[in-house]
């Protein structure tokens, strides 16, 4: 017999499933129950980058610190996209497009689809493979410098970056069009543009001309933007918007209103070089969420070492069925019987599929182990004492809250283009 509490509190979306529990029946209390609903797909992650491409030496001094800057950044994302737990897939979805400032029009555009390795959406992150992508950009970089006598124009090719990743202006040609394809992947997309330039901008027009993007709180792209620009200051500087540094179109550009909007990190060259490398290009922050941070009012039930939960990925893309790699199954119906399922709500449908709670030696080593050897994909409740190898710690819930302790391993979580709903029974 399923267990009241959890008819109680599933709602009409988990009751249709049966919510796979096989718990004995009780009477509802207001703490039986803990749910909640979260999201964790790898936001698209648009590397935009307007860096000097004059012969010079310094200018060849700037693409080389960018780079390692970009190493330093990749390294982070690639960290975080784990969710620090090392048995966990570390999925990113990440575009690198390069606008060359001494070149004119679209032709500056260079992106995935003339360097098929700027588009990288692995399903584990390595160092390595971070590093080769950093590597990569510096070559096409070194690779495409300008003719002495070029137009030098970081400011346009800035501008041209922002305004058609961003969605404010509609692509003007195919150039763009391949440029806004990047901008425009996925529900949510984080775009990090850097302009670095060794010396002032060279663009026709007034720097009024040439706006960036606004920030919008409400848009469904998030525009970081970093400026890497001359300074006279000395070794290391911190700031390069002082009345110390001689006025330049750049300087002016950066102070605009909309620019000014994005609360933009300026940095300077090459008193900055140390801190640009240290902090990385595009210095932009992720957040993670895992099941270790979650608190609930009493402990979760458990059956033997299995929780007592139900964990639902609900996924718009319709067409594809429930990956087993994720270990992800279909539902299963009230007659016991696992069946394909779609549902609807006010963004359209979409699939309904159980994550399956690990059993046996993959339990076992979930719950007591950071490597968690030999364990497909799937989720298990660890021991509280068994994984202190991995940095978690439990005095993060308020005074008689308890931890939760839900562990997802592999891809059942990491890297999903899903909305994710977990319904535990409690204690008392």
């Amino acid at each position: 017999m399923r267990d009241r509490r959890l008819m109680a509190a599933c709602g009409p979306l988990l009751l249709a499933a049966g919510c796979g529990l096989d718990v004995e029946a009780q009477h509802v209390e207001p703490w039986a129950q803990w749910a909640i609903t979260f999201g964790v797909q790898p936001e698209p992650f648009v590397i935009a980058l307007v860096v000097d491409d004059r012969p010079t030496g310094e200018a060849a001094k700037l693409r080389q610190t960018v780079a390692e800057a970009l190493q330093t950044t990749l390294f982070v994302l690639g960290e975080q996209a784990s969710w620090d737990d090392p048995a966990a897939w570390r999925p990113v979805d990440w575009t690198v497009v390069l606008a060359l400032p001494s070149v004119l029009g679209s032709e500056r555009l260079i992106g995935p689809d003339q360097v098929p390795a700027f588009l990288h959406r692995p399903r584990f992150i390595t160092p390595e493979s971070a590093m080769a992508l950093a590597d990569t950009v510096l070559a096409e970089m070194e690779t495409r410098l300008a003719a002495p006598d070029a137009s030098y124009r970081p400011i346009e090719a800035a501008a041209q970056l922002g305004q058609v990743l961003s969605g404010v202006r509609p692509p003007a040609d195919e150039p763009e069009a391949a440029l806004a394809e990047a901008g425009a992947r996925g529900r949510f997309v984080l775009i990090g543009e850097v302009l670095a330039t060794t010396g002032d901008d060279e663009s026709p027009g007034a720097v009024a001309a040439y706006p960036m993007p606004s920030w919008n709180p409400r848009a469904e792209v998030l525009f970081d933007f970093t400026a890497v620009i001359p300074s006279v200051q000395p070794s290391p500087c911190l700031s390069v918007i002082t009345s110390a540094e001689p006025p330049s179109r750049l300087r002016s550009w950066i102070e605009l209103p909309a620019l000014s909007s994005l609360l933009p990190i300026v940095q300077g060259w090459p008193c900055g070089a140390e801190w640009i490398v240290q902090m990385g290009l595009p210095p932009v922050l992720r957040f993670s969420i895992d099941g270790r941070h979650w608190c609930t009012s009493h402990p979760i039930a458990m059956k033997g070492p299995r929780a007592e939960c139900l964990v639902l990925a609900e996924s718009y893309a319709v067409d594809a069925p429930c990956d087993p790699e994720r270990g992800w199954r279909d539902p299963m119906d009230e007659d016991g019987v696992r069946r394909p399922r779609l549902d609807r709500d006010e963004q359209g449908d979409y699939r309904t599929c159980e994550v399956t709670q690990f059993e046996g030696a993959a339990l076992d080593a979930c719950r007591t182990t950071s490597a968690c050897e030999g364990c497909p994909s799937g989720w298990c409740r660890a021991e509280q004492l068994g994984l202190d190898d991995l940095g978690w710690s439990y005095d993060w819930c308020a005074m008689g809250d308890h931890p939760a302790l839900l562990r997802f391993v592999g891809g059942a979580v990491a890297g999903a283009e899903a909305r994710f709903r977990v319904t535990c029974n409690l204690v008392p």
